[in-house]
């Protein structure tokens, strides 16, 4: 029986710290950041840094990159694109999985890691978690 093995690439600290860079500029610029996350995608081998905003469903996905590709500009930080970036809505059934399992304040902007863990039924292979309120 074969054994499929994952590679995948490493969440550098200039990442995690990149990420945390972009969610501070967002909320300067008075957007609400409800959960934000590094995700590690198995099926592509990459990390998305998934950030979650409430009407997203309503109003589109669209403005939200938009707003997104704005700060990364202004951040002039190379370490994140615009295509590393997952929008969600903050009712997505992933943002309401890993919020019953992980509450921050709703200000804070923490490193929780999560590696091989079942969450509400969901597999998440690695995820390293900033916000979730």
């Amino acid at each position: 029986m074969a054994e499929e093995i994952v590679v995948k690439e490493l969440l550098s600290d200039k990442k995690i710290e990149a990420g945390k860079q972009l969610i501070q500029k967002l909320e300067s610029r008075g957007i609400d950041v409800a959960g934000a996350l590094w995700l590690f995608h198995a099926e592509s081998s990459a990390w998305k840094l998934t950030l979650a905003f409430s009407h997203v469903s309503e109003k589109g996905a669209r403005g939200f990159y938009e707003r997104v590709q704005k700060a990364i500009d202004r951040l002039g930080n190379p370490e994140v694109s615009l295509g590393e970036v997952r929008v969600l809505d903050s009712g997505d059934p992933l943002i309401k999985a890993l919020r019953h399992t992980i509450k921050t304040g709703s200000k804070d902007l923490t490193t929780i890691r999560l590696t091989r863990n079942m969450v509400d039924g969901r597999y998440i292979e690695d995820a390293l978690v900033y916000r979730m309120k």
